[in-house]
Parts: structure tokens; C-alpha cells; sequence
């Protein structure tokens, strides 16, 4: 006779929710816990303890957002985007040292497919094979039981408030660790997975409505050439080159080993180039660094303000000078609205 193959036992809906949870926790973490794990000078027996309650608290609140958000009709699609957002915000901490915050939500809510194509390695796929298609195949393949839909919805809510409260309850006992923790150390809290994301596209999102309510605030109305002294002559050519990801510990002008700028360094020695030095960026991403560079509002108040302005380029263009912005990346972050661009 030809043995019947053995028929895999259907999982309880909140049993894979749990080791989805699990999964989301541990693994798709690694670099918060590795953030975190370097916080810790000397490693004691409180400093363990102090680890082992936010492991409980993170995989609880991992399991209320789950409860919450995947239900049986959209399960699978669900759990593979959760794997997805997971693996590529851990590869790209990992490797940039960066975080998952609003402004870097916009920048890739605003990139372009070169962009997307320079980020491209082996590495990055080896990672996405790692974080998504092994347990997303895995995922994908598991029977689940079929329950009546207000009776999984009643312990499937339960669940999330138990979760819910057990967060609340290991928050409550090491409230002076984790508020210290999160307060000297800001960035860790756009390195959690799935939250970062959550977060950051929900202040994105809400950010973006609101400017687009507010009128636009107009600069220098006055603004006019200044009149030319003696003969009249060609009309001045003045070229603008911004260029992005240049640290100036890094770079040949600035005194870094490597000769990274010969060419400019030339220039410099016969007079013809100026350095300034003491110049700082408004923040180490596009989104921000760029805009804020055309503005007439500090770092500060950039940061703060809500408030759509008008920038160096419009009152360029309003006191009668032709302005051209010629692009080869992902844009000029909103900076070339309203001027010719290419």
C-alpha cells in the first residue's frame, strides 16, 4: 500500500500571529537590539534585566499591532509586507547607519529609479532573500484554521488588549531605564520595526496635508536688479553647483589625507577659489539639507515651521533674472517648483 502523506495540522490564527510577532521582534530588529546592546557600559545583572523587559515589551506591543492590523482576508499579503519593511529598514540601518524617520520616509516616498538602482548590491539582495522570501515563503504556505469571524475577532481583540496591557505593565516597572534610554538616545526610537515606518509615514503624511492647506508665503516682493555702472555689457552667467553626501571631514579642501579635489586645491592655491569652513548642513538628508539651503529661516526655525515659503530661487526670478534648475538625481525637494527645470 502507498502510505497516505501526512497532512500538516492547520495553525491557530493567533498562534501565527505570534510567531509573525516573534519574528518581527527578534530578527527583524537587529539593529535596534544591536543599538541598544551598545548602550550598555558594563554588563550587569540589572543591565540584563533591563534587556529581558524590553524584549517583553517589544514582542507584546509587536503582538497588540498585529491583532490590530492582520485579519484572515488579508493575512498573508499583510505579513509579506510587514517582512519587507522589516529586512529593508535593517539593511539600510545596518549598512548607511541611518534611522527610519519622517524625513526619510519623504525621501523615499520621493526617489526615482536611479536612485533606487545605485542602491542596488548583493548584499542588499542576499538580505531581502534572508528577511523576506525564506520566511515569506514559509509564511505563505501555512494552513490555518478557519474560525467564525466574530469569534476570532473576540479573541483575536483580546489578545491584542492582553498584549496591550502587559506593554503598559513592563513600562510601568522599568519606566526610569526606558525613559532615560529614550531620552538621551533619540534616534532609537526610529530604529523599531514596524513602527518606524508606521510613524514616520503617518507624520509624512499628515505633515504634507496640512502645508498643502497653507497658503504660500511670498519673499522679497521688492526684489529688482541693481542698476549696472558705466557701459552695458553681457548679462551676468552665475552657476550654482549643489552637490549632495559630501561630509567635510571627507573631502580634499577641507584637509582630508586623501586627495579627493585636486582639481579644486589647484584652483584655491592661484586665488581663484574661496573654501568657507565654517558652514553646516540643516540635516544629512535631501529632504531637509536641500531645502533648507534656499531658505531664509535658520536651522532652528527650518525645522520647526510648517509653513510653505518661497526661497532664494523665487526672488531670484522675481527680480527679473532667468533661473534654470537642471537635475540629475531625485529631484530638488520642491526648491524648483515654480522655476524652469529639467
Amino acid at each position: 500500500m502507498i502510505p497516505t502523506p501526512a497532512v500538516r495540522r492547520p495553525w491557530h490564527p493567533l498562534s501565527l500571529l505570534l510567531v509573525l510577532a516573534l519574528w518581527l521582534s527578534t530578527l527583524g530588529n537587529l539593529p535596534w537590539w544591536r543599538a541598544l546592546w551598545a548602550l550598555t557600559e558594563t554588563h550587569s545583572p540589572r543591565t540584563l534585566l533591563g534587556l529581558s523587559g524590553f524584549a517583553v515589551m517589544v514582542f507584546a506591543l509587536t503582538t497588540s499591532f498585529l491583532c490590530l492590523l492582520v485579519w484572515p482576508r488579508w493575512r498573508k499579503p499583510a505579513g509579506l509586507v510587514l517582512l519587507v519593511i522589516a529586512a529593508s529598514n535593517s539593511y539600510f540601518m545596518f549598512t548607511y547607519g541611518v534611522v527610519i524617520d519622517p524625513t526619510m520616509m519623504a525621501n523615499t516616498a520621493q526617489t526615482d529609479v536611479r536612485e533606487v538602482r545605485d542602491l542596488l548590491s548583493w548584499s542588499m539582495l542576499v538580505v531581502l532573500g534572508l528577511g523576506v522570501v525564506l520566511p515569506g515563503w514559509w509564511w505563505w504556505r501555512q494552513p490555518v484554521q478557519t474560525l467564525p469571524a466574530l469569534r476570532l475577532a473576540g479573541k483575536q481583540m483580546g489578545l491584542a488588549a492582553l498584549a496591550f496591557l502587559v506593554t503598559l505593565v513592563v513600562v510601568w516597572a522599568s519606566f526610569q531605564d526606558l525613559a532615560s534610554t529614550m531620552r538621551n538616545h533619540k534616534s532609537l526610537r526610529y530604529m523599531l520595526n514596524p513602527f518606524n515606518t508606521v510613524y514616520g509615514g503617518a507624520r509624512l503624511l499628515v505633515g504634507q496635508t496640512q502645508q498643502a492647506r497653507m497658503p504660500l508665503q511670498t519673499l522679497g516682493e521688492d526684489a529688482a536688479m541693481a542698476a549696472k555702472d558705466g557701459a552695458s555689457g553681457p548679462a551676468p552667467l552665475i552657476v550654482l553647483v549643489v552637490g549632495e553626501t559630501v561630509r567635510a571631514a571627507n573631502f580634499g579642501l577641507s584637509g582630508y589625507a586623501r586627495n579627493m579635489t585636486p582639481q579644486l586645491q589647484q584652483l584655491q592655491a592661484s586665488g581663484e577659489l574661496t573654501y568657507f569652513s565654517d558652514v553646516s548642513s540643516c540635516g544629512t538628508n535631501t529632504q531637509v539639507s536641500v531645502p533648507c539651503m534656499f531658505s531664509h529661516l535658520g536651522r532652528e526655525a527650518f525645522a520647526k515651521s510648517n509653513a510653505p515659503y518661497e526661497n532664494l530661487l523665487d526672488v531670484l526670478q522675481r527680480a527679473g533674472m532667468n533661473v534654470l534648475w537642471l537635475d540629475n538625481q531625485s529631484g530638488c525637494k520642491g526648491v524648483c517648483d515654480r522655476i524652469a527645470n529639467a
